[in-house]
């Protein structure tokens, strides 16, 4: 219930059973990767926590939010970005009280970096800027992450979808929209500070540009026929 404004996201990510990679993770078409050994090591409120923390990267931007950033990223980079973002979920989710299992990435806490104590509910971003004189890992996907993270497909990855298959754009801004919109009017977005954190950058990226009127109701029709279909 507490992260309920997320249903209809949760709902149309695909899930894609994945044994060995030992995770959970979503590539930037809205597939959610799993390795099905996870079941047997994470608790249930532990397993709830993963999807939801997956599915903020997707509702969150975080790729293209990168791309924006970085526009030839080195392996480092990429490392150095999905600390950065899983500490703008993580404390949010820590915040709300969302478990998750052991060895997380936190604000002030990190494997690997034993001397990281940054603040709480910053967004990517300002995480990334903090880990500059950091030893990041210079490893290819030393820190774990996906194409929904940092725009570049892991070998566990699928293929891209063919043209009329998987999401299609239009219903995925639809349903960020209408995420971030839910979020933003629940006390989670009520309480935003002056620091903003993900959830300011995405309420200003998705709901404060100008929106044509004419594609919204195209897409609004165009998700309810597919939702009954």
């Amino acid at each position: 219930d507490t992260m309920k404004y997320l249903a209809r996201a949760i709902v149309v990510m695909d899930p894609v059973e994945k044994p060995g990679i030992g995770t959970f993770a979503v590539d930037k078409h809205w597939r959610m990767y799993y390795d099905p050994a996870c079941f047997e090591k994470w608790t249930l409120m532990q397993l709830a926590g993963v999807v939801i923390h997956e599915c903020f990267h997707l509702i969150f931007e975080h790729h293209s939010r990168f791309s924006d950033l970085v526009s030839t990223p080195t392996d480092q980079d990429r490392n150095r970005w999905n600390i950065a973002a899983d500490m703008a979920i993580n404390s949010i989710l820590r915040d709300q009280g969302i478990e998750l299992p052991p060895n997380c990435v936190y604000p002030d806490r990190c494997p690997g970096l034993p001397n990281i104590r940054f603040e709480n509910g910053l967004s990517a971003e300002k995480y990334w800027n903090l880990l500059e004189n950091e030893p990041i890992p210079s490893e290819p996907n030393s820190a774990e992450g996906s194409s929904g993270t940092d725009g570049h497909p892991r070998d566990f990855e699928d293929e891209a979808p063919e043209e009329g298959e998987g999401i299609s754009e239009t219903d995925e801004r639809r349903i960020k929209r209408g995420a971030v919109k839910d979020i933003k009017d629940s006390p989670l977005g009520q309480g935003i500070g002056a620091n903003k954190g993900d959830i300011g950058v995405i309420i200003e990226r998705i709901l404060e540009p100008a929106v044509n009127p004419t594609a919204e109701i195209f897409a609004s029709v165009k998700y309810a026929v597919n939702t009954i279909a």
